[in-house]
């Protein structure tokens, strides 16, 4: 299975957006952005890559606050806390790894801008010019000079080279027709420096314990629940046999399952009292969006169904599809077991959480009801004493 940079890309923009769209918008854009200014500077394909997806994940800080209605930073309200924790995170993977210094400064005063290389100066550029095309309603592209104006007139600092790439800009019809378009993020994809980019199996892991650490960013009581879950499914496949990458795989699917939850009120999340029809029905529909989140990321297809097939049951009394054993992947399957036994382990707001032992009774109970595999549940029972110390909760 090939995995490209720009569907995890992708995926990060679909994440963000259910937290804040304003902020998915900002981060695609100062990406686009961006990505012209250095390839207007005559920058290496190299480094425009690297420019490119600094941008598009320059306020990945602000994406791990609790705060779902934190604005963007602006030159009003900025500081250098959601710098540092993007870079924090940013820093723990392998392939992101090098861009972490652009992302942890790239909001340079004028005295600290000529202290800086050009990666950050043209992130920083871009991440200005985003702000002040939104003091435009209507068409961005009739605005083009005025735009241009304001931010040469605004930022002085703005040295020679990228001052001259910004006059280029000013006449590129495309330019402005992309920041227009509706479909933004498609259009940006296709042109792309990350979209041939292959990931490996183990650094799209790390990769996705990034968009893990959003998602229970968002709930308390299943705080790290993510991780847990693909801890447990990896080894699970790595008893079943599956090779390295493959387990790794699983793995990641595990980490991506509740990814849907985005799309569930939180208060519905953490209720401690049993929800009404309504509100269940409003609380199953996070893997239904698991699936939609993963519909601009093609190449991660395959982990986006077993991510999302979690809550089905060999039976056909699982949901949302309410498929059966053979219609499921296999891979679904370990993920379904991990996430029944992860979430019997860990405290939750509505009930007390269970010993390991009394949690395989219920599972292997469950299995005989036909709704999961037995097979898988044994492989997890021989495995329970370090299946347990998984959960990080436990």
């Amino acid at each position: 299975m090939n995995l490209y940079l720009q569907d995890f890309l992708n995926l990060t923009e679909r994440v963000i957006n259910q937290i804040n769209p304003d902020l998915a918008m900002h981060h695609v854009r100062v990406a686009y952005i961006a990505l012209q200014l250095a390839e207007k500077t005559g920058l290496s394909k190299k480094e425009c890559a690297a420019i490119y997806t600094a941008a598009w994940l320059h306020d990945v800080g602000v994406a791990v606050s609790k705060d779902r209605n934190i604005i963007f930073p602006t030159p009003a309200n900025e500081n250098k806390d959601h710098e540092k924790k993007g870079a924090l995170l940013l820093k723990n993977i392998e392939i992101f790894k090098s861009i972490a210094p652009i992302v942890e400064n790239h909001h340079l005063s004028d005295q600290e801008y000529n202290h800086y290389g050009i990666k950050n100066q043209i992130v920083h550029v871009a991440d200005r010019m985003e702000l002040i095309l939104r003091r435009f309603s209507g068409r961005i592209s009739v605005h083009a000079d005025t735009i241009c104006d304001l931010l040469l007139a605004e930022h002085s600092y703005i040295g020679p080279k990228i001052e001259h790439a910004i006059d280029q800009l000013r006449n590129c019809d495309y330019f402005w027709y992309t920041l227009d378009s509706r479909n933004h993020l498609i259009t940006v994809s296709k042109n792309s420096p990350a979209k041939n980019t292959l990931i490996p199996p183990s650094d799209f892991l790390e990769a996705t314990s990034l968009i893990g650490y959003v998602i229970d960013t968002f709930s308390g009581f299943t705080h790290m629940h993510s991780h847990s879950v693909g801890d447990i499914s990896n080894l699970i496949a790595v008893n079943l046999g599956f090779s390295s990458n493959e387990a790794t795989l699983v793995h990641s699917a595990g980490f991506l399952h509740d990814v849907g939850k985005l799309c569930v009120p939180s208060n519905l999340l953490e209720k401690k009292g049993p929800l009404s029809n309504p509100e269940y029905m409003l609380v199953k529909q996070h893997s239904f969006s698991t699936m939609e989140m993963f519909e601009n990321s093609p190449s991660l297809k395959k982990i986006g169904i077993w991510a999302s097939q979690h809550h089905e049951r060999l039976d056909g009394s699982g949901y949302p599809y309410g498929l059966t054993q053979d219609e499921l992947e296999f891979e679904s399957k370990i993920i379904m077991v991990a996430d029944i036994f992860t979430a019997m382990i860990e405290p939750r707001p509505y009930k007390k959480s269970k010993k390991p032992l009394e949690a395989i009774g219920e599972l292997k109970t469950i299995a005989k009801q036909g709704k999961i595999s037995s097979a898988i549940v044994a492989v997890l029972e021989k495995n329970l004493h370090a299946a347990s110390q998984l959960i990080k909760d436990f």
